[in-house]
């Protein structure tokens, strides 16, 4: 027989091989590619190929298709929606060296459920309310008879959860799984054998012929974005499949994204959360006027609290001594050699976030090779040495990105326990249990995420102060925020969600933002960039000029709402990204 197979690489082609094998759709094949063997996906079977002498399958991997139909749907969903081959998007979906060659896994079900509505759901709350809830949701849709896919941020969130769902008959699975186990896992879902897995972003396409209730916990994490080809968000594709199946969703978070309160607001989804009173009182201060990053109310806040035997947490994002070091004359900032971002200055020596890795600080400029370099902006060491010589006989602390979990973990446990009264810090405040001898939280830069060169700045510091005030809700405690800019944003946040939300809506629609449109980066060979942007122009709300990049293609952004249709041969040369 002739098989068609689509291959997990960027390349818009099909390509036929012959079969000593009965293949059937879904299963995956061993095939011969150039010099190489490649796992491919039978997507067409006993075809009439245009070809002469076609090279043979090797092997055939599965028994049986662990691609549902459901799923080659959804695959075919990403394929024109993140724009990709249909090989990298069923790369996604059933990655190719997902399979043991010692152990055979059988399938006990092949019969499908019949299709039935979709239900698209989001709960808000703080994280015991929606543990709480997640807990008899799950226990309600076991017993009848749907299947569960728990999905979290990051495999330490899945760690941490497994302790609350202990009379669950679940799995895990994530990256640090082995292999082995990740495929045994796959199919005692695939069975029925398990009722709950509990994984990170990869657990959204564990193939099932039953109901499936796909939860996604702390759902507009940035963390569910894929980095590599295709770049999907997680909550889409949750979303999607739901439909595609007729399944259901439930998005866990502290407050509804713009995204998702559309959704709600067009009858395409429904909340099932009630928003309650507040305990805390909140104020907002002027942060003009301050030293080291303190203003002298929130100081005077500090001592009143210290004075009560109290104890206060400050949020500050900026990890370090100094956000960056600069030559005072040619002004070089001083970045990482190996990803190029700007490196921190802590503990004495320069730091990457992002490589997580220490450098020494060097004795002249790289670039100039001057010796005056100097420290720019605030960090959290340097608050510390600001508030110690304040508060010379209380003790601090703080944590950040450059500590490690193990290391944050024992801080937090430490401030707990009393052992320090005043934490400065960045996230890791969610991580106290006990809120019991605190006074005060402070944030001392509300404009932060203002700061950065994003489109959706407003949102992303939105989110922020709603996650900040579902996590304080039930507890008594003084809140103050210290902003210039972020004033109004905090109030609605804090006392008027709507408003918030029914202003950015009118503004996304007046000027064409998400989710009435999407912002695209297109990549083109050289030789066919103009013929794509003349396309692309013709469909899009707003294009930028063709730029000319280091590798000799072309890039452009545009503000679109649906990808154009190309040829087959214009596709091999586009690359698309979504921003």
């Amino acid at each position: 027989m002739i098989i068609r197979v689509a291959l997990p690489l960027p390349i818009w082609d099909f390509f036929d091989y012959e079969s000593d094998f009965d293949v059937r759709l879904g299963e995956r094949v061993l095939v011969p590619f150039g010099k190489r063997k490649i796992v491919g996906y039978c997507i067409e079977r006993d075809v009439k190929s245009n070809f002469r002498n076609l090279k043979k399958v090797f092997e055939k991997i599965d028994a049986f298709p662990l691609l549902t139909d459901n799923l080659f749907k959804l695959a075919c969903w990403m394929k024109e929606h993140y724009f990709v081959s249909l090989g990298m998007a069923l790369k996604c979906i059933l990655p190719p060296n997902l399979y043991s060659r010692r152990k055979k896994f059988e399938c006990d079900i092949l019969k499908k459920k019949e299709k039935t509505e979709s239900s698209i759901n989001f709960y808000f709350g703080s994280q015991r309310e929606i543990f709480e809830f997640a807990r008899r949701i799950f226990s309600k849709k076991i017993s009848q008879g749907f299947k569960i896919i728990a999905i979290f941020p990051t495999k330490e969130e899945v760690e941490k959860s497994l302790k609350l769902f202990e009379d669950l008959n679940f799995s895990v699975f994530h990256s640090d799984v082995p292999k082995g186990k990740r495929l045994k896992v796959l199919f005692d879902f695939l069975n029925g054998n398990v009722d709950v897995v509990f994984g990170t972003r990869s657990a959204i396409f564990l193939p099932s012929y039953r109901r499936c209730v796909i939860a996604l916990f702390d759902a507009h994490n940035f963390s569910y974005r894929e980095e590599q080809h295709p770049q999907y968000w997680t909550e889409d594709v949750a979303i999607k499949r739901s439909e595609i199946e007729g399944g259901e969703f439930f998005g866990f978070a502290e407050s509804s994204s713009l995204k998702e309160y559309f959704l709600v607001k067009n009858d395409h989804a429904k909340v099932l959360s009630k928003d309650e009173k507040t305990r805390f009182k909140y104020g907002i201060v002027d942060s003009g006027d301050q030293n080291f990053g303190i203003s002298p109310y929130l100081l005077e806040k500090i001592k009143q609290a210290l004075s009560e035997r109290k104890k206060v947490v400050l949020f500050f994002q900026k990890g370090g001594w100094a956000t960056s070091m600069r030559c005072f004359f040619c002004g070089n900032v001083l970045s990482c050699s190996k990803c190029g971002r700007i490196l921190s200055v802590s503990k004495g020596q320069l730091y990457c976030f992002k490589c997580k890795k220490y450098f020494p600080v060097p004795e002249r400029c790289p670039k100039c090779k001057r010796k005056k370099l100097k420290n720019r902006g605030l960090g959290r060491e340097h608050i510390c040495y600001y508030l110690r010589k304040k508060f010379p006989d209380v003790f601090i602390n703080s944590t950040g990105l450059d500590f490690s979990h193990a290391e944050k973990e024992k801080i937090v446990r430490d401030f707990e326990n009393g052992r320090f009264s005043i934490f400065i810090t960045d996230r890791s405040f969610f991580e106290i249990e006990n809120w019991q001898d605190v006074a005060l939280f402070g944030v001392l830069d509300g404009d932060f995420f203002m700061h950065k060169n994003l489109w959706n700045c407003e949102e992303i510091s939105f989110l922020f102060f709603s996650e900040i005030r579902n996590f304080f809700k039930d507890k008594d405690i003084e809140v103050l925020i210290q902003s210039q800019i972020s004033s109004q944003i905090v109030k609605e946040a804090f006392e008027n969600k709507e408003v918030f939300y029914e202003k950015q809506i009118e503004i996304r629609k007046q000027f064409n933002f998400p989710p009435f449109a999407r912002f695209l980066k297109f990549s083109v060979k050289e030789k066919f960039a103009k013929q794509v942007y003349r396309i692309v122009k013709k469909k899009a709300f707003e294009v930028t000029d063709l730029e000319k990049d280091e590798e000799g293609r072309v890039s452009f952004l545009s503000k679109i709402e649906k990808i154009p249709e190309f040829s087959q041969n214009l596709k091999k040369h586009i690359s698309i990204v979504e921003l």
